[in-house]
């Protein structure tokens, strides 16, 4: 389970409910007045209820909802309020990447175990546990990015395992899958109506029926999503390249001028660490998370190395290499990563595997912090000394 989404059900209608535009009850549409010809922008569920669609026209929105309260959409106050919960979750996760206001992909890989991970879930999906989130979150825990968004609109906090993701899936329907609408009446005309029923279609006449987009929906449907939470690329990514001339076809070689570019990419980095590695074989590239923030060419290096053994089965000959530093910043504690210290005891444990990976002069003192909290990062803090 190493992807979490975080989801706020009506953001932008919460948010005017919180700024006291908006009754906390009843049907609520934004985009303008209820005699404008725009479209509407967003709406309540006691408005969707009534028959309100985004895009329909707000006079017929206004026909059909005669008791909603229009509103104009006010973007930029929805941009500020999902900034602000974005800042939050960066608590819990380096690497967050929205989706939508109010919608988040977190990689849970560095949550530690799975107790702390399902706790971790329990403290997203706590309102109260947020003061600059007064909204109700529901957060999905998965192994991909697919079924965590599924799992997030299934309850509060839901977490599925591996081994019942593709049972979990089968339930929800066909239309969930990113699949286009002459494809969708085909399924339709052949009583496909859930996923579940989908998979059971031979794999062969999947791909040969439905094209790129069936291959696509039948590996997200089985568990096959191997899309990164943090975008493959950000501006300011510190990058290298190499050409081979004739191409390689020794992987050994390769992973060899992979290891002298990774001790370039290093001696730009300066003071700065990475968090990730893109690594890009041709038409083909991958993204590898590091285990912790570093700037030390022996990690960045094992990245590049699983990224290369992950691409290896899809290049034959290797005609250029090209190396991606990503999410690059100054050296920040990430201590929801680096240790699963479920027990005060374990403090010390911690501390050491921390001064080896940063150094003894780098970490100064524990600040206390929340002693409520079931975890141990919100129990303390490291901080260096002023």
């Amino acid at each position: 389970m190493r992807v979490a989404y975080v989801h706020i059900a009506e953001f932008e209608v919460e948010v005017e409910r919180e700024l006291g535009r908006a009754p906390r009850e009843g049907a609520v549409v934004l985009g303008g007045s209820a005699h404008d010809r725009s479209p509407v922008r967003r709406a309540s569920g006691a408005a969707t209820r009534e028959g309100v669609r985004e895009g329909m026209p707000l006079r017929e929105a206004a026909a059909r909802c005669p008791t909603a309260v229009f509103l104009p959409y006010d973007q930029g106050v929805y941009e500020e309020a999902s900034a602000r919960v974005i800042g939050t979750l960066r608590e819990y996760s380096d690497a967050v990447e929205p989706d939508g206001y109010g919608c988040a992909f977190l990689d849970a890989s560095g949550w530690g175990g799975i107790a702390t991970r399902l706790r971790t879930v329990r403290e997203l999906a706590a309102v109260a546990s947020h003061p600059q989130i007064s909204f109700a979150v529901s957060v999905g825990l998965a192994p991909t990015k697919f079924t965590a968004r599924l799992a997030a609109r299934d309850g509060e906090a839901v977490a599925v395992p591996d081994w019942m993701e593709e049972e979990f899936l089968s339930g929800f329907p066909v239309e969930t899958l990113p699949l286009g609408e002459r494809n969708l009446r085909r399924l339709r005309r052949l009583g496909v109506r859930t996923i579940g029923e989908f998979i059971a279609l031979p794999p062969s006449e999947t791909k040969l029926q439905f094209g790129a987009e069936g291959r696509l929906a039948r590996s997200l449907a089985t568990g096959q999503d191997p899309r990164p939470v943090s975008p493959p690329t950000v501006p300011g990514a510190l990058q290298t390249r190499r050409s081979f001339d004739p191409p390689l076809d020794d992987r050994e070689t390769v992973r060899w001028a992979m290891e002298q570019e990774a001790v370039v990419l290093c001696g730009q980095l300066e003071s700065n660490v990475a968090r990730s590695v893109e690594v890009c074989l041709g038409h083909v590239s991958t993204v590898a998370v590091l285990p912790a923030p570093s700037a030390a060419v022996r990690d960045i290096a094992l990245a590049c190395n699983r990224a290369l053994d992950r691409l290896a089965p899809e290049v034959e000959s290797v005609s250029a290499v090209e190396m991606r530093l990503l999410r690059v910043g100054p050296e920040v504690v990430r201590q929801a990563s680096l240790w699963d210290a479920a027990r005060p005891s374990e403090l010390a444990h911690a501390l050491a595997r921390l001064r080896e990976q940063f150094g003894a002069d780098r970490l100064r003192r524990v600040v206390p912090g929340d002693p409520a909290s079931l975890l141990p990062r919100k129990q303390f803090s490291l901080v260096e000394a002023s």
